[in-house]
Order: C-alpha cells, then structure tokens, then sequence
C-alpha cells in the first residue's frame, strides 16, 4: 500500500503551486469584498474573483483526490 511512501518532490511541488495559487485568490477575495462594501468594486468584479477562486478551489480538490485516492 503506498501510503505510507513519501511523495515525490515532484507532486509535492505541484500541490504547493496550486495552494499559492488559492491563498493568493482566498486573499484578493477577502480584498474584493472590502471594496465592493466601499463602492469601490463593481459585483460582477467580484463575482468574477469569487468564481477564479472556486475554480482554483476545484483544481486543488481535484489534484489532491488524483495524488491521494485509491483507483
């Protein structure tokens, strides 16, 4: 059973990219709302971020099941 074997930088590596990528997103949604709330971002703006951010979510969620789950 290989779950108890290390990943290979590879994959980690490649998980981390994605987390970045969703913390950087997760963070500039945070912003967006702020500025929506000031008048300061229209709502399709910040429509637009939250579903970059969904999506990003989803390919984290989808990496993760292809390294960890069982086929």
């Amino acid at each position: 059973m290989g779950g108890d074997l290390p990943l290979p930088p590879e994959i980690c590596l490649d998980l981390k990219i994605k987390l970045d990528r969703l913390g950087r997103l997760q963070e500039r949604c945070q912003e967006g709302l702020s500025k929506l709330a000031d008048g300061g971002l229209t709502k399709e703006a910040y429509i637009e971020m939250v579903q970059a951010q969904a999506n990003a979510q989803k390919a984290w969620e989808d990496r993760n099941k292809e390294y960890f789950e069982d086929s």
